[in-house]
């Protein structure tokens, strides 16, 4: 992994991660005296797969590798909250809204005090949109606006405020859904396609 760690700072990363990826294979015919050694070249090599992209499947198998053959910590651990957190993209990026759904609340429950936690709650809002649980997915885009409101915080990407309205909508909630597609269509790039989908729901 040192050699690995050393191409990594030299932005030498498909390099490094055949270096992590060989840490990975010796490491698992070591034994028990390779596991340490099996959770660390497999989490790194997680991080390289994932930085490289189009690999998700192998991100996948990595941090599983790394989830089954590190010690569960028993409380907060800021490495853990950072394999759930590149599971769960790497799941959703695969077509797996439930998996990633769990992925994302273990990276929260791992580090309460994410400094992403904004962003973790629309990706778990996310999950549940595509699992059908429209009700639990306003709650968690409103918890989220809420928690920016309060430390000062902008949301600026229309995608969240679409969500939110789409949500809406789908409960027939949709005086909330009207008013939110407006709020997301002032801050939607105009040159985009979004701009005339959003005006098509706010006049249904």
């Amino acid at each position: 992994t040192l050699r690995s760690r050393v191409l990594r700072d030299m932005a030498r990363f498909p390099e490094a991660l055949a270096a992590a990826d060989l840490a990975v294979s010796i490491s698992t015919t070591a034994g028990v005296e390779g596991r340490i050694g099996l959770a660390d070249a497999s989490l790194a090599a997680a991080e390289l797969a994932a930085q490289i992209g189009g690999s998700d499947k192998e991100v996948i198998a990595y941090l599983n590798l790394f989830l089954q053959h590190s010690r569960k910590p028993p409380g907060i651990d800021v490495t853990w909250s950072r394999a759930h957190e590149l599971l769960g993209d790497a799941q959703w990026r695969t077509g797996q809204p439930q998996p990633a759904l769990t992925s994302y609340q273990a990276a929260l429950e791992y580090n309460p005090y994410h400094p992403w936690e904004i962003s973790l709650y629309y990706r778990i809002a996310r999950c549940y949109y595509q699992i059908g649980e429209f009700a639990k997915t306003i709650q968690r885009l409103e918890k989220m606006l809420d928690i920016a409101r309060k430390d000062g915080e902008i949301i600026s990407d229309f995608r969240v405020l679409q969500l939110l309205a789409n949500a809406y909508f789908t409960v027939r909630e949709y005086e909330k859904a009207a008013f939110t597609y407006q709020l997301a269509l002032e801050l939607v790039p105009a040159e985009t396609d979004h701009v005339s989908e959003l005006a098509h729901y706010m006049h249904l």
